[in-house]
């Protein structure tokens, strides 16, 4: 239940860090050192079941030799690159935001990428009888209200754009489950990670492209 508060709370100091840093360095220097803040603050626990996803998937379609590249604490090309990909594209977006909308889009996308984390747990079998997938299942099983949770948070910031933003969240839930349960039968800790990082980088490519059509680049909600 508290994953989305927690999430808030760590996109919340992420944007604390950014506000601060864009009044001494360029906005593009600024998001970098904040994405690399937020990477530190979460032990880069997302990015970790990023590349250890996209490693297995990429790496091979047999279901046993999947389960093994996921337990695999070695990086391959996949991983890397979706690595890259994911710290670069949050960089860009978070480049392209001011102070106040740094605080909406981070607060939002890391809000909403926790529920999404829980919501994939909730709606999609274990994987495997261990791991942390397993282990989250049935703390997850209301998994719904998690997200909203998430998605009433990011409300009070986004206000009516909570809704697209709301439905890119369970889209990206929807299809990762399908992915995954394509590829090993269920999901993992790692897939869980993994859906986090696309609903994070998803949110904040949608706000700074609605704050990029806004006049002056001001917060909606305080016009």
């Amino acid at each position: 239940m508290w994953f989305p508060v927690v999430g808030a709370g760590i996109g919340l100091s992420i944007a604390g860090v950014y506000a601060v840093a864009l009044e001494a360095a360029p906005p593009l220097l600024a998001a970098t050192v904040a994405v690399i803040v937020g990477v530190v603050i979460t032990g880069a626990l997302h990015e970790d079941g990023l590349a250890d996803t996209l490693d297995a998937f990429g790496g091979s379609h047999d279901r046993q030799r999947i389960l093994e590249i996921l337990n695999d604490s070695r990086i391959g090309v996949f991983g890397t690159i979706g690595l890259i990909l994911s710290v670069v594209v949050r960089v860009a977006a978070l480049a392209g935001l001011g102070g106040w909308e740094g605080v909406v889009a981070l607060t939002a996308a890391h809000a909403l990428s926790r529920g999404a984390a829980v919501l994939l747990l909730a709606i999609t079998p274990p994987a495997r009888t261990t791991g942390l997938g397993a282990t989250l299942r049935p703390s997850a099983g209301r998994g719904w209200v998690v997200y909203m949770v998430g998605v009433v948070i990011a409300g009070a910031l986004l206000l009516g754009w909570v809704l697209p933003a709301a439905a890119v969240g369970v889209a990206a839930v929807w299809g990762v489950r399908r992915w995954t349960v394509g590829k090993i039968g269920g999901a993992t800790g790692d897939v869980a990670g993994t859906v986090e990082q696309f609903v994070e980088i998803l949110v904040l490519v949608g706000v700074a492209m609605v704050v990029s059509t806004i006049a002056g680049g001001v917060v909606w909600w305080i016009q």
